[in-house]
């Protein structure tokens, strides 16, 4: 069995990665297919199989009323999380140029399943009022719902900025 994962951002810049994915006694792996990134929000690496560990924060499903970035390294969540539940992880790195304030939306698609159960999760984030100091490593889990390896299909990822806080594409 043979596991593609796809990962595509909007805006500027390519990031290739290998992916490994371990379910049902059999081992997949493929290759995580880079697309564009946000310049401030990029792909630090992605679709690993990890575990929700406590003290998760889930990123807002509401346009206009997005979660703000922490100013330290945080773990977030995009649907409802139970801490031990195995997980689908993406970890993005905002760096020091990121503009101030500016809401951005993020679509994950995800498929797991033996009969491909698809879910799409859209959520939305806001860069803090200052731009970090340092490049900061933010941690986005899909928690799969329960705590053994899902068997993960595909996944795909897609960030856009928006033109304006609740004004999104």
């Amino acid at each position: 069995m043979v596991i593609i994962v796809a990962v595509i951002s909007l805006a500027a810049g390519v990031v290739l990665g290998a992916v490994t994915v371990t379910s049902r006694g059999e081992t997949g792996s493929g290759t995580s297919v880079g697309g564009n990134n946000l310049a401030y929000w990029t792909q630090a690496d992605a679709d690993n199989l990890s575990t929700v560990p406590a003290g998760t924060t889930a990123l807002s499903t509401a346009v206009g009323t997005p979660t703000t970035l922490a100013a330290a390294a945080t773990t977030y969540t995009i649907n409802a999380a139970t801490t031990g539940h195995a997980a689908v992880r993406w970890n993005f790195t905002e760096s020091t140029s990121a503009p101030t304030s500016t809401e951005f939306e993020e679509t994950f698609k995800v498929v797991t399943g033996a009969a491909d159960t698809v879910t799409i999760v859209t959520v939305y984030a806001e860069t803090r009022a200052t731009a970090p100091g340092a490049a900061v490593i933010f941690t986005i889990l899909y928690d799969v719902g329960s705590t053994t390896a899902p068997i993960l299909d595909s996944v795909l990822e897609i960030t856009q900025q928006c033109s304006s806080v609740g004004h999104c594409p």
